[in-house]
C-alpha cells in the first residue's frame, strides 16, 4: 500500500518580481526538495498564496525528518552557554565538546571490549546516553560555522566516491590519494556556489 499525505507548500509573493514559484514549475517531491527553500505548512495561511502536493512516503519522512533536524538545530542553538561569545570561542566549545563526548563512547568500548565488565555485552542505553551527547555538540559545531548536512552529506559522499569507486577495499584505503579528495570537494563547494 502506497500512503501519500498532502503538503502545502508556502510561496511568498513579492509584488516587483512576481511569486518565486508557481504551481507549474514544481514537477515531483525530488524538485520540490532540490529547488524550494520554503516553510512546509499543514496549515492554510491568509496572507499567502498556497500550492498542495501529495508526496510518496519516502518524501514525507524526509521532509519530516528535515523539520525535525531543523527545530533539533535551534534547540541547541537556544540552550548554547557561549553563544555571545567570539566565534572561536564557541567553535572551541563545541570541538571540545565533541572530543570529550567521543573519549567518553571510547571509554564504553573499553569496557565492553577490553575489560568485559557487560559479559559480552554492550551498554546501548550508555552508547544512546553519550551519542545523544555528541550529537548535542556536533550540530552546535554546524550551527556554529553555518554548515548544512546537505553541504556535508554531499562533501563526504564525493571524497568517499573518490576514494573507493569501487566500493570499500583495503587497496583502496591504503592508496587514497588526499590531494585529489580535497580537489573533488572544493569542485563540489563551488558547484554549491553556483
Amino acid at each position: 500500500m502506497n500512503e501519500r499525505m498532502k503538503v502545502y507548500l508556502v510561496i511568498e509573493h513579492d509584488y516587483d518580481t512576481g511569486s518565486e514559484l508557481c504551481a507549474d514549475s514544481v514537477s515531483g517531491p525530488k524538485a520540490f526538495l532540490d529547488r524550494i527553500n520554503a516553510e512546509i505548512f499543514a496549515r492554510k495561511n491568509e496572507h499567502r498564496k498556497i500550492f498542495e502536493y501529495e508526496v510518496e512516503d519516502s518524501i514525507k519522512q524526509l521532509i519530516e525528518d528535515n523539520l525535525r533536524i531543523r527545530k533539533f538545530r535551534e534547540f541547541v542553538a537556544n540552550l548554547e552557554c557561549t553563544k555571545n561569545d567570539p566565534v572561536l570561542r564557541r567553535f572551541e566549545h563545541a570541538v571540545t565538546g565533541c572530543g570529550t563526548e567521543a573519549g567518553e563512547l571510547l571509554t564504553e568500548m573499553k569496557k565492553s571490549v577490553f575489560y568485559d565488565i557487560y559479559e559480552g555485552k554492550i551498554d546501548i542505553e550508555k552508547v544512546k546516553d553519550e551519542s545523544c551527547d555528541l550529537l548535542h555538540y556536533f550540530i552546535m559545531l554546524t550551527n556554529i560555522l553555518d554548515i548544512t548536512f546537505d553541504e556535508l552529506i554531499e562533501l563526504n559522499t564525493a571524497k568517499l566516491i573518490e576514494r573507493f569507486p569501487n566500493g570499500f577495499s583495503r587497496e583502496a584505503w591504503l592508496s587514497r590519494d588526499k590531494d585529489k579528495e580535497k580537489e573533488v570537494m572544493r569542485r563540489v563547494e563551488k558547484e554549491r556556489e553556483v
